[in-house]
């Protein structure tokens, strides 16, 4: 979807997105193709838009993360409503033994309040998807740069680490 648009243009990706879609809804199933437009084409095609504009990296990695962590807990609500599970529970259970285990480590006990965990739980996907988009604006700057240099033009202090420009 980005390669799509780095070619040609956003309207060209979004076609991309429309196809890949269509496409796994055929041979995966409704429920994978919604999950992948949550996951992950809502992301590119932000990218897309945000490149094609010739933003910063400073702006573009903290609005497709917030973007992408919306697709994650979308998709988290899909998966619930599906399964008839409360996966937000099941989620926040895990985290709270995760948190109760850090806090023997650190001499804490105590369980920590229900409310704290759906707060350190936004904070972790957040923190993930941060840390998916720093990773794939470097991706990006490599692959997409023989094909069109100025689409996802990568920081001074990067161009010198990855490509020795000074």
């Amino acid at each position: 979807i980005v390669m799509a648009a780095a070619r040609w243009d956003v309207g060209t990706a979004t076609k991309t997105l429309v196809v890949t879609a269509m496409v796994l809804s055929i041979l995966s199933g409704p429920q994978r193709a919604v999950s992948y437009l949550l996951l992950h084409g809502l992301t590119a095609i932000s990218l897309a838009v945000m490149w094609s504009r010739r933003l910063p990296w400073k702006l573009t990695i903290p609005i497709a993360s917030l973007v992408r962590s919306g697709g994650i807990m979308c998709s988290l609500v899909l998966s619930s409503w599906l399964l008839r599970e409360n996966l937000f529970m099941m989620v926040a259970g895990q985290i709270s033994t995760m948190a109760e285990q850090f806090g023997a480590v650190v001499g804490l006990s105590g369980t920590p309040p229900l409310g704290w965990m759906y707060v350190l739980m936004l904070a972790l996907v957040e923190l993930n998807s941060l840390t998916y988009m720093i990773l794939l604006h470097v991706l990006y700057a490599i692959l997409l740069r023989p094909t069109n240099p100025e689409f996802c033009k990568a920081p001074r202090m990067f161009e010198r680490a990855l490509f020795g420009i000074r």
